[in-house]
């Protein structure tokens, strides 16, 4: 083999190594973002309920409604519900959006969080769901409405069973 041939072979290896070590650090990176978001949705979350719940209307308002009590719910209480529900679908829809963009698993965001699960989530829903694109209300319309029910006993603080 000539001196030529050597150089060559020895340049398309290096190539070939670059394209290998390159789609590593892709898929490093990938996993890192994908790793960020994740932690930014578990974020999101736990800063819409500690601020709503330390908002005595949405205590009350959230255990009445889990009970399927929505008859007994004050003004107050279902306006700061219908507030509390317009940030939880954001969020839920910013999740949705990084599942098309494949960021994230459709696993990730289709959990059955328990605002989901309340009666008021599907009477909010009912009456909101002009006021979101097709495609999220398609999505809600087939992972997180079926999750409501009548009640959610097992939210339910004891003093309003």
């Amino acid at each position: 083999m000539t001196s030529t041939a050597v150089r060559e072979t020895l340049t398309g290896l290096g190539v070939v190594l670059s394209l290998v070590f390159v789609a590593f650090e892709i898929r490093a990176n990938t996993d890192a973002v994908r790793g960020a978001t994740i932690q930014g949705i578990a974020d999101q979350y736990l800063a819409i309920t500690l601020a709503s719940m330390g908002t005595a209307e949405v205590r009350s308002g959230w255990a009445k409604a889990a009970a399927g009590r929505m008859d007994e719910l004050t003004v107050d209480e279902e306006i700061a519900l219908n507030w509390y529900y317009n940030g939880i679908l954001r969020i839920a829809e910013n999740r949705f959006r990084q599942v098309e963009l494949s960021i994230i698993e459709l696993e990730v965001v289709s959990g059955g969080a328990p605002e989901f699960r309340s009666p008021f989530f599907k009477s909010y829903w009912e009456s909101r769901r002009s006021l979101y694109t097709d495609d999220f209300a398609t999505h809600v319309d087939k992972y997180l409405l079926p999750l409501a029910t009548d009640s959610v006993y097992s939210f339910i603080p004891r003093s309003v069973r």
